[in-house]
């Protein structure tokens, strides 16, 4: 029973602190299947975002995967890009508010479960309240100076000693 509370409150321990992790990684699966979804749909020219690069400019996007790319905090799916004799690229895109939220959200939990943030600072002045708690709770019987003790005798007459007394000082060497 206890080993079975013990992994109960582990894994609620685990789930609170990593627990955003993998909840990421499924909603991050569930946004891509629906953006191939609308790509491959025919989707309106007023959802469609253009833009036009030079080459350096391209290389230097922040490409998450092979057809995705952030610009300015944004995600965008790349839907058709075509490269001019000029030396442009020209890129039709879908704009991802979804994946653009969800990474907003990794970072801000990230940054909670940093050790410089307010939660966390909080939490550990809480652990701190809690060990002291228990702490005093465990000397809450511990014995003072100021307790009167009365001795028992009918004990002590069946009580021998392991200790001898000492009659006399040792001897000086």
């Amino acid at each position: 029973m206890k080993t079975t509370l013990k992994y109960i409150i582990l894994c609620v321990f685990l789930i609170n602190v990593a627990g955003f992790y993998p909840a990421f990684y499924i909603m991050k699966k569930s946004i891509k299947k629906e953006m191939k979804k609308r790509i491959a749909e025919d989707t309106s020219s007023n959802q469609k975002v253009q833009f036009v690069f030079d080459e350096n400019t391209f290389q230097n996007l922040d490409w998450v995967e092979e057809n995705e790319f952030r610009l300015n905090g944004i995600m965008y799916d790349v839907i058709k890009e075509v490269k001019s004799t000029d030396g442009n690229h020209y890129i039709q895109c879908l704009e991802d508010d979804k994946e653009t939220w969800l990474f907003e959200e990794l970072n801000r939990q990230s940054h909670e479960n940093s050790a410089g943030s307010d939660k966390q600072k909080n939490m550990q002045k809480l652990l701190k309240l809690f060990s002291i708690t228990y702490v005093a709770a465990n000397n809450a019987f511990s014995l003072n100076e100021s307790i009167i003790i009365i001795p028992n005798f009918f004990y002590s007459e069946h009580y021998t000693s392991i200790y001898a007394n000492i009659l006399s000082p040792p001897p000086k060497g």
